[in-house]
């Protein structure tokens, strides 16, 4: 939507003086640090595609998904996976020891196709 005035669209009529007084620093300084790994990202530079990054207080780090070795009951031998076999589970599933960090879901057919077909 523009202005009715023909002159406003014409002139910038706001100067730095409008704002330079509600600048809160803290937040400019994060702004630049989101900027940087934001510019990286877009560069010809950056070979990466789907990752997540956390970026704060100065700080650039990956966050990524692993996946454990968890718990695994083989359907055929041993029956059905059941809610009291997780609830029992729980903390097996819950260990991080030995993860791998999967691309696709070949990688956790690789992890789980020796415990099906043993």
């Amino acid at each position: 939507m523009q202005a009715a005035y023909d002159e406003y669209r014409q002139y910038t009529w706001h100067t730095n003086r409008d704002t330079y007084d509600k600048i809160v620093f803290d937040d400019l300084r994060n702004n630049a640090t989101l900027a940087a790994m934001l510019a990286y990202l877009a560069s010809e530079a950056n070979q990466l595609s789907g990752e997540l990054w956390s970026v704060g207080g100065g700080s650039v780090s990956r966050v990524f998904t692993g996946l454990c070795e968890g718990y695994f009951k083989h359907p055929d031998r041993d029956g059905p996976l059941t809610i009291e076999d997780v609830a029992e589970h729980v903390d097996d599933v819950r260990i991080e020891d030995g993860y791998i960090v999967p691309v696709s879901s070949r990688d956790e057919f690789a992890k789980l196709g020796p415990m099906l077909y043993s």
